[in-house]
């Protein structure tokens, strides 16, 4: 998932150990499209698709916003970095 959203495509998340997964996609504002491994199933997995296509403009854009926070805090840190 992370390296599909970095290039910007959006998806669903199948968290599998701990709350890494699930941290992440409620960051970027999208934690309803995570399933926990042991809660996945064919329906689950056409309604969270049908809702991410219903929802895809919206989606990529908290994607996209989240993409340019996230490089914004990089450049900052580097920055930071740099003056010690």
């Amino acid at each position: 998932m992370i390296f599909a959203m970095s290039c910007g495509v959006p998806g669903i998340a199948i968290s599998y150990v701990g709350n890494k997964t699930q941290g992440i996609m409620k960051d970027i504002g999208l934690d309803e499209y995570v399933i926990p491994i042991y809660d996945v199933s064919c329906q689950k997995l056409q309604d969270k698709f049908g809702d991410l296509i219903k929802n895809e403009s919206v989606t990529k854009k908290k994607i996209n916003d989240y993409l340019n926070y996230a490089n914004m805090q990089y450049k900052v840190l580097c920055e930071s970095l740099r003056k010690r």
